[in-house]
């Protein structure tokens, strides 16, 4: 099993100035996911050390949302304010292919020793409002199977959270090289609503046991 945790980062470095930042970085890192998907028995935890507002590595070239200022190079903030770079897009870019190659390459080698691979994509979302369920599980129509949701599911529903499929977010990551092409890789997106912190030690548990079964599943499949 592969995890990966793109978002957790709030780490600048001096390469971007915004506006609020403190709101900002509250707003969109994904706070503590690199705690709470910490599981021992997964093959490779890849995680992005730097903030998404400097590279975002779960977006795609020529996103959509770059016209929000949103794609892979973040040009604007939470609150539509022009963020101030001082970091090349030449640069960013390299880091954003080194990313996806290291990626690819844990799942390659996965490949080599396994017959399916499982990829978890790792997120965590605000929710001022309450308007969203405790778990957002995302699915890809190819790469995410009916029982892969099923243990997901399951495992929460039973310590009492609310689970959604696809809302409101959708889809999970899947290397570019296997995207619609090589069915032994499996993802599932696992997104947690940042109010399920207030009881963090049970969130944390939970999640813990969710890994733990899809890397036993991970054996299972086929």
């Amino acid at each position: 099993m592969i995890l990966h945790i793109p978002h957790s980062s709030r780490r600048l470095l001096g390469f971007i100035e915004m506006k609020n930042e403190q709101d900002n970085l509250d707003h969109l890192t994904d706070s503590y996911t690199d705690d709470i998907f910490d599981y021992d028995g997964a093959s490779s935890i890849i995680k992005f050390p730097l903030s998404r507002f400097i590279c975002d590595v779960e977006r795609l070239e020529n996103d959509p949302l770059e016209n929000e200022g949103h794609g892979i190079i973040y040009t604007k903030d939470c609150f539509g304010d022009d963020i101030i770079r001082y970091i090349s897009d030449d640069f960013i870019y390299k880091m954003y292919k080194h990313h996806h190659d290291k990626f690819t390459k844990a799942v390659n080698r996965s490949s080599t020793l396994y017959k399916n691979v499982v990829i978890v994509d790792c997120h965590s979302f605000p929710d001022p409002d309450h308007k969203y369920s405790d778990i957002c599980i995302g699915r890809d129509r190819y790469h995410t199977t009916d029982n892969m949701i099923d243990i997901v599911k399951e495992i929460y529903t039973a310590e009492g959270y609310g689970v959604s499929i696809n809302v409101p977010y959708s889809g999970t990551f899947i290397p570019k090289q296997h995207i619609n092409i090589n069915s032994n890789v499996k993802s599932v997106m696992i997104d947690i609503n940042k109010n399920t912190f207030i009881d963090y030690d049970k969130i944390k548990s939970t999640t813990q046991s969710v890994l733990e079964i899809l890397d036993e599943y991970e054996w299972k499949i086929g």
